[in-house]
């Protein structure tokens, strides 16, 4: 970028030797006296604030090109990964980050680990609980089943008994008849 001439005003000086010579009223001269200092302040105040306003144009124009440099230079980098280098500082941050993210979920995970053994626990004892209630059970059943068994077996013995008694009872009675 092209730098703007800077344009520099001489402030003019005049003397009051010949006005205060002459027969201007006192209280007038007071005046003008008190004007040129004030103007003379003003003049030097605003040549300050141009002055300062120049040292940022020039520092921001400075800053631009180095911007304008790097925006240019951004085009031209390598990717290449061999190139690059971790300093100790980035290699232990990276390593805090991920034991920071296994610590959190090991940690979000602990109580979480006990609940899910004391359920699979008690899943697997309702489990064999169930498994000897229904072997109870099936015991139970043979052995109402064997008594039935038993049952029928001993009435069919029964029914025989009787059948036999009447058959020689009838066998008997028709003896005796004749």
């Amino acid at each position: 970028m092209a730098q703007a001439p800077i344009c520099r005003v001489p402030m003019m000086r005049t003397s009051y030797e010949n006005i205060e010579d002459s027969d201007v009223p006192r209280p007038l001269l007071h005046l003008v006296k008190d004007l040129d200092g004030k103007h003379v302040d003003g003049h030097n105040r605003l040549r300050s604030e141009v002055e300062e306003r120049e040292r940022r144009l020039i520092e921001v124009e400075r800053q631009c090109t180095a911007h304008n440099e790097q925006l240019q230079n951004i085009g031209r980098r390598t990717t290449d990964v061999s190139a690059l280098r971790f300093t100790p500082s980035m290699v232990g941050a990276f390593v805090l980050v991920c034991a920071s993210i296994v610590g959190g979920f090991y940690g979000s995970t602990w109580g979480i680990r006990d609940d899910v053994r004391d359920i699979k626990t008690t899943i697997i004892d309702q489990a064999e609980l169930r498994k000897a209630e229904t072997k109870l059970q099936d015991e139970r059943a043979n052995a109402i089943h064997e008594q039935l068994t038993a049952s029928d077996k001993r009435f069919e013995l029964l029914r025989l008994e009787v059948q036999q008694l009447r058959e020689q009872v009838l066998f008997r009675m028709k003896g005796s008849a004749k």
